[in-house]
């Protein structure tokens, strides 16, 4: 019984002999593929009143992400 079930999947599965290769899609057309872009970066820096950065003080760079949580509970009182 289990060989004919096997049997029957690898029929079912099986392509056809005159099907043409799968291609997958390239990303050669993309130079920045793999790198990310510095617009995803939050830069912190100290500043002066005015907003003005301040000469030699240290940068921090750390990569932005934004999402949201939230909790929420479907019970009910009786």
């Amino acid at each position: 019984m289990n060989r004919v079930i096997i049997m029957s999947k690898a029929l079912a599965y099986a392509p056809a002999v005159n099907t043409a290769k799968t291609n997958l899609p390239s990303n050669e057309s993309d130079p920045f593929y793999g790198s990310i872009s510095k617009h995803k970066y939050a830069e912190f820096s100290l500043c002066d009143k005015e907003g003005n950065p301040i000469a030699g003080s240290p940068v921090i760079r750390a990569l932005l992400t934004d999402g949201d949580k939230s909790i929420e509970s479907q019970w009910q009182t009786p």
